[in-house]
């Protein structure tokens, strides 16, 4: 796996943790733009809750990283199009792949998010992170941002999986920011 997840103008990508009926999975978010009016379009078999994850999103970078998003037609697009997607959990990771795009700052490779985000950026604890944390070590990624609400599942996931990862747990997107951007 690459150092640096790829890069192009007006492109940004990041790692996300999902949950299936199969187990953890790895996949990606991507999100271009280009000067428009401010729509959003969203892509990759998404259901209701994800796609008002990513508006929450675009409101709250907006608001509060001066993200012009009115400035822009967003694309929005989860790897994976043919498995259907649902559930709040992608905020950090839509976050990361909207500020890596609008900031034109590159995303380690090896670095994974999963953790719902608030208007006000607070980060909501998620489901399934034993299957996540399993699925993001046997992917290679080093380093894990999950929610700090999440802590005491750590104490599930076997040992030999938190050995491999860098688990970062934060309680609002600000530390995630601080530490990517």
């Amino acid at each position: 796996m690459q150092n640096i997840l790829p890069r192009i103008r007006n492109y940004g990508i990041s790692n996300t943790l999902a949950y299936t009926t199969l187990g953890g999975q790895v996949s990606h978010v991507e999100v271009s733009k280009i000067k428009g009016n401010g729509k959003i379009t969203i892509t990759g078999s998404c259901g209701d809750v994800l796609i008002e994850s990513v508006k929450v999103v675009a409101s709250f970078l907006g608001a509060e990283y001066n993200c012009k998003v009115n400035d822009y037609d967003i694309h929005v697009h989860f790897m994976s199009a043919s498995q259907k997607k649902e559930g709040p959990s992608a905020g950090i990771s839509i976050a990361v792949a909207m500020l890596s795009c609008f900031k034109d700052r590159l995303i380690p490779a090896n670095a994974a998010f999963t953790g719902e985000i608030t208007l006000k950026g607070d980060v909501l604890p998620v489901g399934g992170l034993k299957e996540k944390l399993i699925s993001a070590s046997s992917a290679g990624i080093k380093t894990v941002f999950i929610p700090k609400a999440n802590e005491q599942d750590l104490e599930t996931v076997p040992l030999n999986i938190l050995d491999n990862l860098d688990v970062k747990m934060v309680e609002n997107f600000s530390e995630v920011y601080d530490a990517l951007f």
